[in-house]
């Protein structure tokens, strides 16, 4: 896959022409079978297409009451950023993922001078945050702590840079 990153204040016009509320993320990809070029746009949406060609990876449960009980927590959180998350699930699944990018910059706090202590705090929490660290998945797409920090900066200062290295 192609990873490219979109100045949401200023968004690409080729960007736009695909998604015109200029939201992200997007999925662009072309269909083997019938060589059409596809798009979809937000979070959860993209989600649930993947979860669905991929069988073998299921992240939502199969049980419809269960991912319908994901789905209002996604959704309220996506709302209204709560301090109590049901980690109900077995395995890491649909919401897991939906909420980590909220926690995964959590570290990032002690740059502007908060110290985030979920181990005395919140210790479910932060046993959650570690196991999330563990997988592939959340590694394999880590932004390093020090682009993220840069990008920081450049938001901080109005001239947001989207492709820091």
């Amino acid at each position: 896959y192609e990873e490219i990153n979109i100045d949401l204040a200023n968004p690409p016009e080729w960007y736009l022409k695909r998604n015109p509320a200029g939201e992200v993320p997007g999925l662009e990809w072309v269909d083997p079978k019938t060589q059409e070029k596809h798009f979809l746009a937000e979070s959860l949406v993209i989600s649930d297409y993947l979860d669905d060609i991929y069988p073998e990876h299921h992240l939502q449960p199969t049980d419809p009451y269960l991912k319908a009980k994901q789905r209002i927590l996604i959704d309220r959180f996506s709302n209204v950023y709560s301090s109590y998350i049901a980690f109900f699930c077995a395995s890491p699944a649909m919401i897991d993922y939906m909420l980590w990018p909220w926690f995964e910059r959590l570290s990032l706090l002690k740059e502007v001078g908060y110290v985030f202590n979920s181990e005395k705090h919140l210790p479910r929490l932060a046993q959650w945050i570690h196991e999330m660290e563990q997988l592939k998945p959340v590694k394999d797409v880590k932004v390093p702590e020090e682009i993220t920090k840069k990008f920081m900066e450049s938001y901080k200062h109005g001239k947001p840079q989207y492709d820091v290295e």
